[in-house]
């Protein structure tokens, strides 16, 4: 084996050392950025925890109004995502803390409840008088006569000829369809068909659209001839 030269032994102590450390693995550093603060757990928000599989069969229970008002639904996208960065690079210029994803899904979503909450409290709007030219819910016919008018329900507008729907006469107060008098709030359905709206006629047993009741229903028999 060759002796080393000084010149070796030069060139060997230029070289750099190796060096190195050793680095535990730290859970917080590998869990995405904002979704396990505090912060964001105290909005709701979703946690990323490792799931822990149940010796026995998971039942899913879907989750009351409740549960569903503390946890986040909102799911931002690429198009919330490009309006975001864009913002953020605005508040940047005015030396203004940058807003994260995390938080966005969180407003959005107390948004989004708050409104609808607010929504389920706003008075129905007054429902409009129906037109002149309403046409028959039986005939569809929208011309009317003097001893044939089309008379509206006060309960749901709905619009019938005295013919059609065997109105004798016009009454002087308010007039209901057979619907609105035997349930005025609860909505029907027809014994024929599953439409709800409609005028309806009672049965011995429940209520059916006039329409339902006229319309020819096809039978098949045997021929004459056999």
């Amino acid at each position: 084996m060759p002796l080393e030269s000084n010149a070796d032994k030069a060139y060997m102590h230029d070289l750099p050392k190796v060096s190195f450390r050793v680095i535990t693995d730290d859970k917080a550093l590998l869990a995405p950025a904002g979704v396990q603060s505090e912060q964001s757990r105290s909005y709701g928000f979703n946690d990323f925890s490792e799931f822990e599989r149940s010796e026995h069969y998971i039942r899913y229970i879907e989750p009351i109004e409740s549960e569903l008002a503390v946890q986040v639904e909102y799911d931002m996208d690429e198009q919330d995502q490009e309006w975001l960065d864009a913002i953020n690079v605005e508040r940047k210029k005015e030396q203004s803390g940058s807003i994260s994803y995390e938080i966005f899904e969180i407003l959005m979503d107390k948004l989004e409840k708050e409104w609808f909450n607010l929504s389920k409290r706003i008075p129905q709007p007054i429902q409009h008088l129906p037109a002149e030219d309403s046409k028959c819910a039986v005939c569809d016919d929208g011309e009317g006569e003097n001893s044939n008018a089309i008379v509206f329900c006060d309960g749901c507008n709905l619009a019938v000829h005295q013919d059609c729907y065997g109105v004798p006469y016009i009454p002087e107060g308010q007039w209901l369809c057979r619907k609105c008098t035997v349930s005025p709030e609860n909505p029907v359905s027809c014994i024929f068909c599953p439409n709800e709206g409609g005028a309806f006629k009672q049965t011995t047993t429940s209520l059916g659209h006039l329409l339902c009741a006229n319309y020819p229903i096809p039978t098949r028999g045997g021929s004459d001839n056999k």
